[in-house]
């Protein structure tokens, strides 16, 4: 009997602790004529018991011509957030990107320093035959007080209608730099199993 209860309170404590969670989210779009993307991921962990979100990053895509694209929104554990994309196109196309982040915990350690500070790091590349723009940011959000009112903020809009490629890479608390790269497409797409 004894055995019994220990053994269901180890099931149950076991219960209690917050699984692993694993997220990895690859997108492909090969489109013509007018298109319109939105996409929004958010880097969410528990705080006081509830979840919470630490960043956001929209995209959206306007194209009117032809537009391939590749993403890939991964997370790999609580708070962090790992989203990179590749875009090429021709003909009026519209790329907005809007990253923001903050912290979370306005609670000061031992140290002095805030507790749970959230790191960004973002690249994004634009590419024509004629033009080309990067931009490489790193941030620590690590100022009180916290929450969204005290949010970082990256925002890029590009506006062509000229042949182009762009690539970019965001990292959520992610222990090393963000590379932008295309997601490894080693899946089957869906297909119709009556459609010629």
């Amino acid at each position: 009997m004894k055995a019994n209860i220990i053994g269901l309170a180890i099931a149950m404590a076991l219960m209690m602790v917050p699984a692993f969670a694993y997220t990895d989210i690859q997108t492909s779009l090969n489109a013509a004529g007018y298109t319109r993307v939105n996409e929004l991921a958010v880097a969410m962990g528990p705080y006081e018991g509830r979840p919470t979100a630490t960043a956001y990053i929209h995209n959206g895509v306007e194209n009117e011509g032809w537009v391939y694209m590749v993403s890939e929104v991964k997370n790999t554990a609580d708070w962090n957030l790992q989203e990179s994309k590749t875009i090429q196109g021709a003909g009026e196309t519209l790329i907005a990107k809007d990253v923001v982040w903050w912290t979370v915990s306005p609670q000061i350690n031992q140290n002095g320093d805030l507790m749970w500070p959230t790191e960004a790091r973002i690249f994004t590349g634009f590419y024509t035959a004629d033009t080309t723009v990067e931009n490489e940011v790193f941030n620590v959000a690590n100022d009180a007080p916290a929450g969204r009112e005290n949010a970082n903020r990256f925002l890029q809009e590009i506006d062509t209608d000229d042949n182009f490629q762009y690539v970019e890479g965001v990292g959520i608390n992610l222990p090393t730099d963000c590379t932008p790269r295309a997601p490894d497409m080693d899946f089957a797409m869906p297909a119709c199993a009556d459609c010629d």
